[in-house]
């Protein structure tokens, strides 16, 4: 209803014909409160998408955890794959002997099984050794992944909580190298650039030879690499199922393996 000026009220559009009209005549109107209510919808349905997108993030992560093992042995492995091939690079190159090492001295715990570097031999001019013999460090070392950790041989001196009780010595896989060395490494005395074999921490090796062959003359070895964690003083080394690595021919070529069987000594 509309009221006139001299009090009396004539019928009028309603409100809702008032707003069909204007929308008739202006349909960027309609549009436009269509969009406003929408937006509302839409942020609501944005906040629902959102509360489902955090739950199966949540989820993926806890599959995924189970997978991070995987994911650091096959680094590990890498990791081993160059330095197999930078080792056999500098003894060929430098017509020499060359070793890759690995910590496997138990009195320093952070690099116990996880840290590795290269080391090639200087000899006298007619190319006879020296007594003892001297090792050059070729780098400054590196570590392996957090969480790795190089697998001993199955005869070493190892702390007895290193395999935890899981490990079966007669059937797992293990670790094999023609020795072990002490050496001071990557550190040289002041004013040369070689270490004297005989002093430092223990190291196990795997030596090349100037023509890029294994040096031990007993067949293949192998590299084997697991998963573990840091107890007090020493690691704990997992499930030995969950273990990657190389096997080394006698020829100085190797290939990787990626399951438990197919290293020597398993069954």
């Amino acid at each position: 209803m509309i009221s006139n000026k001299i009090g009396l009220t004539t019928e009028g559009p309603s409100t809702g014909d008032l707003f069909e009209k204007a929308t008739r005549i202006n349909p960027e109107n309609r549009d436009s409160c269509c969009r406003r209510r929408a937006r509302g919808f839409t942020l609501i349905e944005l906040l629902v998408v959102l509360g489902i997108i955090a739950v199966v993030v949540a989820g993926v992560g806890l599959a995924l955890r189970g997978g991070d093992d995987t994911v650091a042995l096959g680094s590990a492995q890498r990791t081993m794959s160059s330095l197999l091939t930078a080792t056999r690079a500098q003894a060929i190159m430098n017509g020499t002997h060359a070793r890759l090492i690995v910590h496997v001295d138990q009195n320093d715990p952070d690099r116990y099984l996880r840290f590795a570097g290269i080391v090639r031999e200087q000899r006298e001019a007619d190319g006879s050794a020296f007594s003892p013999r001297r090792w050059e460090p070729t780098s400054e070392g590196t570590s392996l992944p957090r969480g790795t950790y190089f697998v001993p041989d199955s005869g070493a001196t190892v702390p007895g909580n290193l395999f935890g009780g899981n490990w079966n010595l007669g059937g797992d896989a293990f670790s094999n190298y023609p020795g072990t060395m002490l050496l001071n490494y990557p550190r040289t005395p002041q004013g040369q650039n070689y270490e004297t074999e005989g002093g430092g921490p223990e190291w196990a090796y795997y030596e090349f030879g100037p023509n890029g062959e294994l040096t031990t003359g007993a067949g293949a070895v192998q590299i084997v690499l697991t998963v573990g964690r840091r107890t007090p003083g020493t690691p704990e080394l997992g499930n030995p199922e969950n273990v990657r690595g190389l096997i080394v021919r006698p020829i100085g070529t190797f290939h990787l393996v990626d399951d438990r069987l197919t290293f020597h000594g398993t069954n």
